[in-house]
């Protein structure tokens, strides 16, 4: 595995699956790739919304790369997320997509497919969804100490 895709929307559900990537990309040795969508809907960009898009990522990107990642690169894309990860996998070769999923319930995942659904059936390479209900409840506090579940 040399390259692995990492869709982020600025929040911090987003970045739920980031502990299990940098495992990953430390053991492989493969580059992370960080990737910011930001809707056509919100065109024009003003300066400060690409600002704060850019400053988001190079932050992720540091703190990946301050935790032993050592190749971490960021994109940002005006678009939709899933044309975005899936134009994006192809054009930066990715081996791997990893993402969150937030879970929706079965009826409203059915009329309104989520980004992941669509990442799945539209991305040529393997998808590791990470749920983010489940990440949260994982750290959650139980009783007087924290539990991490990975």
């Amino acid at each position: 595995m040399k390259r692995i895709l990492i869709p982020l929307d600025g929040s911090p559900t987003s970045e739920l699956v980031l502990p299990a990537v940098e495992n990953l990309a430390i053991a492989a040795g493969a580059e992370l790739v960080l990737l910011r969508a930001i809707p056509a809907t919100t065109l024009p960009l003003t300066v400060a919304e690409l600002r704060e898009a850019e400053q988001y990522l190079r932050s992720a990107a540091e703190r990946l790369e301050g935790r032993g990642c050592k190749k971490v690169r960021w994109i940002v894309w005006y678009g939709g997320a899933v044309e975005a990860i899936v134009e994006s996998t192809e054009r930066q070769q990715a081996d791997l997509v990893a993402m969150v999923t937030h879970g929706w319930k079965r009826l409203a995942s059915l009329l309104f497919p989520s980004v992941a659904q669509q990442v799945l059936r539209e991305a040529g390479v393997p998808v590791l969804l990470y749920n983010a209900a489940a990440a949260r409840r994982s750290v959650e506090p139980q009783g007087r100490t924290a539990a991490l579940r990975v």
